[in-house]
């Protein structure tokens, strides 16, 4: 998550700007604990969200992709 705020800081954009993402967890028992580092992330209202069990590459345990809106200004 630090990566993706990173990159849309460079892009003039905030987290808020969000609209959804997509996370994928090896494994569904951790859902509450990223789910409460998720939520830190956000001030308002959390995009929309899908989550799902999935088998990733080696020690790799989470994958996340979000939309953004970003204005133009």
């Amino acid at each position: 998550m630090d990566n993706i705020k990173a990159i849309v800081v460079v892009a003039r954009g905030t987290m808020e700007d969000a609209h959804k993402s997509t996370v994928q967890l090896t494994d569904i028992a951790h859902f509450e604990k990223f789910d409460a580092v998720y939520a830190t992330y956000f001030t308002d209202i959390k995009p929309a969200r899908d989550m799902v069990g999935s088998i990733l590459g080696k020690n790799i345990r989470v994958e996340i992709n979000i939309i953004f809106e970003l204005s133009n200004s």
